[in-house]
């Protein structure tokens, strides 16, 4: 069954929830049509704290619970019975640390990559035994950036996997550090130094002509910022005048050839074409008036991108055309403070 997950904030004094905002209740399980771009039946909601971010690993999704007291993440187990979406709550892993924001799965399924937005740390969370997630490594990271407010300490936002090395963003130090695996754990390679106050949040990597290209979309500045085999080759600046309040959020990578980012305050989505050298020219800019576009992804087929309004709790979709342009606006779901929006299968 096609699905889409959304991870919500369940109280009100997580990262920018309104006053009077109703609160999500945990990760919403969505049956989900591709072909159609619709909702497909009756949600599953499984009720726990503040799941900002989740991950499926065939039937076996895991969360973390984002909260200023410790690290943790959750593993339940999934399914369709009678074409109705189940989930059993299995073990959980409680660690030290604070704000755990971001999970990334290996190639086979065997390891998590967690990034600790609070306390500045990146763990190894060993998942080869379904049930009992363990740790297995964890890395901190000190430091401070130019931002007195949001860059006083590390915080490592995200990461991601490709062919084997590890790429963790920590937007407090603004700074991009690489790893290379041997037996499942990591050893620190590289730090490329992002520019000062730009504070990299999300990223995607590409291979093309032999060359691998990094993809840094910067929340302070407002910028995204092109990696070529490690050396800054282009910067591009989604706003002339940084907006009051406006924060880049999220991207993603389609067929290699496009680059869609999103813009929190603005309501913005911008659509990028990724020309044969790796560089990022502007195709399109999508408006929702007073959107707040926390996550966007794409969907199985690659054919629709979906985008989450964490303040109206919106979850919008847009049909994608031929040629990458983003179309046929519309209202998919409403879902209460959404802060991230995953489209996968499960069996």
């Amino acid at each position: 069954m096609d699905i889409l997950l959304v991870g919500t904030y369940t109280q009100h004094d997580a990262p920018a929830v309104l006053e009077k905002q109703e609160l999500g209740k945990g990760i919403y399980l969505i049956p989900y049509n591709e072909i159609l771009g619709d909702v497909a039946g009756t949600p599953l909601i499984i009720q726990m704290q503040n799941p900002s971010w989740v991950c499926l690993v065939k039937n076996r999704l895991f969360a973390v619970s984002e909260s200023e007291d410790a690290a943790e993440i959750v593993e339940y187990e999934v399914g369709v019975q009678e074409e109705r979406l189940t989930a059993e709550k299995k073990e959980g892993l409680q660690m030290p640390g604070k704000a755990s924001c971001h999970i990334e799965k290996d190639e086979k399924g065997q390891r998590l990559f967690v990034s600790d937005y609070g306390s500045g740390d990146l763990k190894v969370i060993d998942i080869s035994e379904a049930g009992s997630p363990k740790l297995l490594q964890e890395i901190s990271f000190t430091g401070k950036g130019l931002d007195p407010e949001r860059q006083e300490a590390s915080h490592i936002h995200s990461c991601v996997l490709h062919r084997g090395d590890l790429y963790a963003a920590d937007l407090g130090c603004d700074k991009i550090y690489s790893f290379g695996t041997d037996k499942g754990k990591l050893l620190q390679k590289e730090t490329i130094e992002v520019r000062p106050g730009a504070g990299p949040r999300h990223m995607g990597i590409l291979e093309k002509n032999g060359k691998t290209y990094l993809y840094v979309l910067n929340e302070l500045d407002l910028t995204i910022s092109v990696y070529c085999n490690g050396e800054l080759c282009q910067t591009i600046s989604l706003e002339e005048k940084l907006p009051e309040g406006a924060l880049a959020a999220e991207l993603c990578i389609a067929e290699g050839k496009m680059l869609y980012a999103s813009v929190r305050g603005t309501g913005e989505i911008f659509g990028f074409t990724i020309d044969e050298n790796g560089m990022l020219n502007l195709k399109q800019k999508v408006v929702v008036p007073k959107g707040w576009f926390r996550s966007i992804c794409l969907d199985s087929s690659e054919e629709h991108l979906l985008a989450a309004d964490q303040k109206t709790g919106k979850i919008y979709i847009f049909d994608r055309q031929s040629e990458g342009e983003l179309g046929n606006q519309r209202v998919l779901v409403e879902v209460p403070v959404p802060v991230q929006v995953l489209s996968g299968k499960i069996e």
